[in-house]
């Protein structure tokens, strides 16, 4: 069954008090949101600091570029090894035509 409007000013008001009542009910939880994104922020601020001081005084950078040395030297030999073994495979098995054949 449909109500039927008889007046209009009543039914504006209506709907306006039933859209503030929700905007004001949900004040509360955006204002919480704020907080919340907010104190996370500076949490994870002094979080980045912190793990920069303790990278920076265990000399992180220094440790990394040694290893990326240590890795790139080991890669290199590991390549000159295989090219050595496969010359020394293609050596064996070349077989060479004699002089005067």
């Amino acid at each position: 069954m449909e109500s039927q409007v008889t007046n209009w000013g009543d039914s504006l008001m209506g709907s306006l008090t039933s859209a503030m009542s929700l905007f004001f009910a949900a004040l509360p939880r955006l204002f919480d949101f704020i907080v919340i994104v907010i104190v996370g922020w500076i949490i994870s601020a002094l979080l980045v600091k912190a793990i920069a001081v303790l990278l920076r005084e265990a000399r992180f950078n220094h440790l990394a570029e040694r290893e990326i040395i240590r890795n790139s030297d080991r890669r290199a030999r590991t390549k000159r090894e295989k090219t050595d073994k496969e010359l020394a495979a293609n050596r064996a098995t070349d077989v060479l035509p004699k002089k005067g054949s």
